[in-house]
């Protein structure tokens, strides 16, 4: 896979080489051993997964556990979109969660109830009724910081149909009736906001240069102070390194990069 990004040159060196003498009988096979090497490549990647990091099996994760947890598995082919994702390691835990897969809001004589999508709303001990998210979910004051607060939430299944509740004290407020699309129950993934967590975003390519956004998590948030680019030059080597973490390029285009993790980071 390593000489992948040298076939397209020797390609383009064909028609040079083709006037030298006696040459031209050697160099149509180079060529269609260089187009058997290309259709192998692209039957290879036609079967590549596209990375995502929702996509976990996690039918045998211990729940309230607390794990360093390395994505994509290690020499497998995986494939994302400029913009995605393509690496990341987390430490945390599994727990059972709600979670929202569209943002959420009720509002109620001024105040406001929300809950953000794709983020998790999860349990903090396995016996605890109802779920804590890690961030404000209520407003009295119209969407105003003021008197804020983290509020409990549950869900109300009835007739096929979920709602999200908000707990204050006695009093809940529960939203509009939601499909299985709109809202899921399972196991979510909590990061330990002491631990550090890392991620490596594809940026595209010009040329023969690949770029990547790497980021580094460790309060909950992404700090500018902690979010650096980077560069490789795919045509002097399809191996990439970066902070320990080693990573190979199979094929790579502006919109879309196929990479196989040879060692995560440390």
């Amino acid at each position: 896979m390593r000489t992948i990004l040298g076939i397209t040159s020797l390609l383009f060196s064909i028609t040079v080489i083709a006037a030298q003498d006696g040459m031209l009988e050697v160099l149509q096979e180079n060529k269609k051993n260089n187009e058997e090497a290309l259709a192998r490549l692209e039957h290879v990647l036609s079967k590549s997964k596209v990375f995502s990091l929702d996509e976990s099996d996690v039918s045998n994760i211990e729940l309230y556990k607390t794990v360093n947890d390395s994505k994509p598995i290690v020499d497998e082919l995986f494939s994302v979109y400029m913009g995605d994702t393509m690496i990341q390691r987390r430490a945390g835990y599994y727990a059972d969660c709600i979670i929202p897969k569209v943002s959420l809001k009720k509002t109620s004589s001024g105040q406001t109830f929300i809950a953000k999508a794709k983020v998790p709303i999860c349990k903090t001990k396995a016996k605890d009724k109802r779920y804590a998210p890690l961030y404000l979910n209520f407003f009295p004051f119209d969407d105003k910081s003021e008197g804020a607060k983290i509020l409990d939430v549950s869900v109300k299944d009835k007739k096929g149909s979920r709602s999200l509740c908000w707990h204050y004290g006695f009093i809940s407020a529960c939203g509009e009736k939601l499909t299985e699309k709109e809202i899921s129950v399972g196991k979510g993934f909590v990061s330990v906001e002491t631990e550090l967590q890392q991620t490596i975003e594809y940026a595209g390519k010009r040329g023969s240069i690949a770029r990547f956004i790497y980021s580094e998590f460790n309060d909950g948030s992404i700090r500018d102070a902690f979010t650096r680019d980077f560069e490789a030059d795919l045509s002097e080597d399809s191996v990439v390194a970066y902070k320990g973490l080693v990573f190979e390029v199979v094929k790579a285009t502006n919109s879309k990069i196929h990479y196989k993790v040879i060692r995560h980071f440390p």
